[in-house]
């Protein structure tokens, strides 16, 4: 996909203008849009193909687009048909966006221009994904609670996976990324909190990630260690037959030493 940088001052609102309401995206779990205080009912949209594509910019918030790109993504079945109607799809979606005047300059959330799609840099808008990626940003470069504050902050963003209950296939990537995303930081969290002596949150954090990624050898060790922690023996033995039915192999040394422990522990 070609993309160029947004230039944040080539878009201006004009000397002295108030701006509008802060406009919250939520993509992460179901889709919703919150202008101010109001919550924008799905009716209110008049066009659910410029609905997607809205939801879609959030994931690349400081690049421009072409069209090209986008007809090709949402109309891949017709692309000519996708340039012939992006103006418009593209304009309903800002009409729909856009806030009651009362004095203010008109205001486009987002706009089709010299051949690129952007969301409109100055305009006050939250997004959980760009939420997301500023917390692992900043996770990423700390330590202990001031690292741990960055990975709940990821974790508590993803209520759903993104566009929960959609498929799709523009989508797939955007989701598949938010949920690598959050499964690092409840591995992150899952380690951190067994070493820092939190079973508790541990064992929260390692059953969360079992659920989305089975996968990963390390957090079933981590979850089985919690458990034992909270002396709960019989369901870190449970949990070792789960992994093995999940990972439909031998599970790993670490994980089967941390089953002999649970099993030895029930003869002491």
């Amino acid at each position: 996909m070609r993309c160029v940088a947004v230039n944040r001052r080539s878009i201006l609102l004009g000397a002295g203008a108030a701006l509008p309401p802060l406009l919250r995206v939520f993509t992460l779990g179901r889709f919703e849009v919150r202008r101010g205080h109001q919550v924008l009912p799905n009716n209110l949209w008049r066009s659910q193909k410029g609905k997607w594509i809205f939801a879609f910019l959030p994931a690349h918030p400081h690049i421009e687009l072409p069209q090209e790109d986008i007809a090709e993504l949402f109309w891949p079945d017709d692309v000519e048909r996708g340039r012939t109607l992006l103006d418009w799809v593209v304009n309903s979606s800002a009409a729909t966006l856009r806030p009651p005047m009362h004095g203010r300059p008109e205001t486009a959330y987002i706009l089709i221009s010299d051949g690129r799609g952007r969301l409109t840099p100055p305009l006050p808008r939250w997004s959980d994904l760009e939420e997301r990626d500023s917390a692992a940003a900043t996770a990423a470069q700390q330590q202990g609670n001031d690292a741990a504050r960055g990975h709940r902050r990821v974790v508590a963003l993803y209520r759903g996976h993104y566009l929960q209950g959609l498929d799709f296939v523009w989508a797939r990537p955007i989701r598949q990324k938010a949920l690598q995303k959050v499964c690092d930081s409840l591995e992150w969290l899952s380690q951190w909190s067994l070493k820092s002596g939190r079973q508790a949150a541990a064992l929260e954090h390692g059953l969360r990630l079992c659920d989305y990624d089975g996968g990963r050898d390390q957090v079933w060790s981590c979850a089985m260690e919690a458990l034992l922690a909270l002396i709960r023996v019989d369901e870190a033995l449970r949990r070792y037959d789960l992994c093995k039915s999940v990972l439909d192999r031998e599970p790993p040394e670490t994980i089967r030493s941390v089953q002999r422990r649970a099993i030895a522990s029930l003869t002491q």
